[in-house]
């Protein structure tokens, strides 16, 4: 019995350092530390659909401009996880091009996930649904990652529907669609220290819907500009320093309800 008692305790100690680092570890008590932090070495997942997904002028901006040697996010690595097509919905019940579902993203351990998804849930879901999901989304990163999480509220959609390869009957919504996105994801704005807002429409796009916009590449989508913008706000948020803004993202942008000073966008001369 006693050979046994020793047994356990040594196990016990050999395995407790480990357990205790797991439970307390680096896990920050809110998203300020990561945004006062240097990011070399620290590492952010992109989540969400065609947004997240092919915004090659956002990857573009954040690793050439933002990232390399000097940039304000030096060093700093990012991993597109987004999945053109998808749901919020099907991305929390495990359902995601490349693999790329909340299961997945979860074992990344990531230092911040910026989430951007619902321009495809909104015209096929609700509102309270999309709430939901986003909910039970961030609720798993908070128990069972260290990271920070960044919504970043989808871009506002626009008035008019000229591309046959965007499937949107309502186009009359469009303005409904991008405020009920608008008001799901403001609704986290207080809800965990280690959850922040990035209000992407307001910031680059403007609130209000338009026929077009130079930002955008059809319906739903922006175009290389508006990603580079978007990479532009994200880059201000995580890093607290100004950055160049593009003279467009001064005409739209909503910066009495931001409380900004300037708006953001492209750096890139």
């Amino acid at each position: 019995m006693r050979s046994w008692w020793k047994l356990g305790l040594a196990f016990s100690l050999i395995f407790a350092p480990q357990l205790q680092v797991w439970s307390s570890g680096d896990t920050a008590e809110s998203i300020q530390e990561f945004y006062q932090s240097s990011k070399s070495g620290k590492l952010i997942d992109f989540v969400g659909d065609s947004t997240t997904e092919a915004a090659d002028g956002l990857y573009d901006q954040l690793e050439e401009i933002y990232g390399g040697p000097g940039g304000v996010l030096e060093g700093v690595k990012i991993r597109n996880r987004g999945s053109s097509g998808n749901t919020l919905h099907h991305f929390v019940n495990q359902i995601a091009t490349h693999g790329n579902t909340l299961d997945h993203v979860i074992q990344d351990q990531a230092n911040l996930y910026i989430i951007s998804y619902g321009i495809n849930d909104i015209r096929e879901s609700s509102p309270a649904q999309i709430k939901a999901d986003l909910k039970l989304a961030v609720d798993r990163l908070l128990k069972e990652t260290h990271g920070g999480i960044l919504l970043r509220i989808p871009n506002p959609f626009l008035s008019v529907n000229r591309w046959s390869y965007i499937h949107m009957d309502k186009i009359e919504n469009a303005q409904l669609y991008s405020d009920q996105l608008w008001e799901v994801y403001y609704s986290f704005r207080d809800y965990n220290p280690r959850v922040d807002i990035l209000d992407i429409p307001s910031l680059v796009f403007g609130r209000q819907v338009r026929p077009e916009h130079p930002f955008m590449q059809d319906t739903i989508h922006p175009n290389e500009a508006g990603y580079r913008a978007i990479a532009d706000a994200v880059t201000q948020k995580i890093s607290g320093q100004t950055v160049k803004f593009n003279p467009e993202a001064l005409k739209y942008s909503n910066r009495e309800h931001t409380g900004m000073t300037e708006p953001l966008a492209s750096n890139r001369q």
